[in-house]
């Protein structure tokens, strides 16, 4: 074999070598972000499996709550794959990268805001879910950008100790990063609250007409798409 013949070969062969290592390491970073999914999935099939279909009983509930003492509720949409616990802890930061079972993970958990009553008697509740993709965590509230999946999916359930409540849908509104605005419900008069009902319908993607202004409220927040900085996209419910 010629000397030319012999550096080409090896040359070939180091650019095969080049490829299969850079082969190697997209599949092991792949696998990497993958990875806090597939364990946050394997955690909420086991609570859904051992809880969900019946944590409507007083029993489950105190079973749960002797396992899970941050859960504070359980909310539920089947048609959108929505089965989850809610958790609380003393910040808004904490379930942002924890599972309920403490578990450090970017998924994180369902969670009330920290400043509302977790039984449910504040004006206005609020929720936080990561999109994930996949359709899991709160994901798939996106869809309710769209009138016609409003109107075809319009009733979701929050289960507490206490209850099944059933929770109407009536606006999706992508908003900034803040929702700050959203409190403002709370400390309005009634007059107060109707004009802050007024502008949200006026700015919301898609309503419902079906309020009125002695209703609490429910809002499930998440981010609008995975992109980085995404608006905020407000789900809004009684």
């Amino acid at each position: 074999m010629s000397r030319s013949k012999r550096v080409k070969k090896i040359i070939l062969l180091c650019l095969l070598m080049i490829c299969f290592i850079g082969a190697a390491v997209l599949a092991w970073l792949s696998f990497s972000l993958y990875r806090p999914l597939l364990d946050a999935r394997q955690v909420y099939q086991a609570l859904q499996s051992e809880y969900g279909s019946s944590i409507s009983e007083a029993s489950k509930w105190q079973q749960m709550l002797a396992n899970y003492p941050n859960a504070v509720g359980w909310l539920k949409a089947p048609d959108l794959g929505i089965d989850y616990p809610v958790m609380q802890a003393s910040d808004n930061d904490y379930y942002l990268n924890h599972l309920p079972d403490c578990t450090q993970n970017p998924v994180g958990s369902v969670f009330m805001d920290a400043q509302n009553s977790n039984d449910l008697t504040d004006p206005l509740t609020i929720l936080y879910g990561h999109h994930v993709g996949d359709g899991e965590m709160f994901s798939s509230l996106i869809q309710y950008r769209e009138q016609d999946f409003l109107q075809q999916h319009p009733v979701m359930y929050y289960i507490t100790t206490e209850q099944v409540w059933e929770i109407q849908i009536f606006a999706a509104h992508e908003a900034g990063a803040q929702t700050d605005y959203l409190w403002n419900y709370s400390g309005l008069q009634k007059e107060e609250r109707e004009e802050w009902f007024q502008e949200l319908s006026a700015r919301a993607d898609t309503w419902l007409d079906i309020l009125t202004s002695d209703d609490k409220l429910m809002v499930l927040v998440t981010c609008a798409s995975l992109r980085t900085q995404a608006p905020r996209l407000s789900l809004i419910h009684i």
